[in-house]
């Protein structure tokens, strides 16, 4: 219904992750400041623009794959679903991996009452300072991503063919 309203998948991720870069800001602010209360509600107002996210990943890949199909004439939707499906679960293991990584060279010590004050700046710098550059990597990935109009365009030369 959204994606109706705005015409693209790509308006509708990229108003959504400008809107969270804001959410993510006023996060640090809270977390810095120990604002438990701003931080749920920001963290939640987070989690709901991320909906969008979910909710059209997959047409957005569908997207890609029609791409491919009017311009080479190849369908290649279930090589792109497997590619999308294997990076996620290698980003997964990747990101795990580097959180492991710098909890280790911050000085976590699972074992500690206390952690240290470089551990604890690590903490604020992965649940709050890395999601909030993630995202503003996110809102250029989609400022530049034109599939849909790229489709419309091949699919209107193709009519007048």
């Amino acid at each position: 219904m959204i994606v109706k309203k705005f015409a693209s998948i790509r308006k509708v991720k990229l108003y959504s992750f400008m809107i969270q870069v804001l959410f993510r800001i006023l996060f640090i602010a809270a977390a810095v400041s120990r604002n438990i209360t701003l931080m749920f509600l920001t963290y939640g107002l987070c989690s709901l623009t991320n909906c969008s996210l979910a909710g059209t990943f997959n047409a957005l890949v569908a997207e890609a794959a029609e791409y491919t199909r009017l311009k080479k004439g190849t369908r290649l939707d279930g090589s792109m679903y497997s590619c999308t499906s294997f990076g996620m679960k290698v980003g997964s293991g990747i990101g795990s991996g580097i959180s492991g990584w710098l909890l280790a060279a911050s000085g976590f010590d699972a074992s500690a009452a206390v952690q240290t004050a470089a551990c604890n700046q690590m903490l604020l710098i992965m649940y709050a300072v890395v999601p909030l550059i993630v995202t503003i990597i996110s809102v250029v990935i989609y400022y530049f991503l034109k599939v849909e109009d790229a489709n419309k365009e091949l699919r209107q030369a193709a009519e007048n063919e």
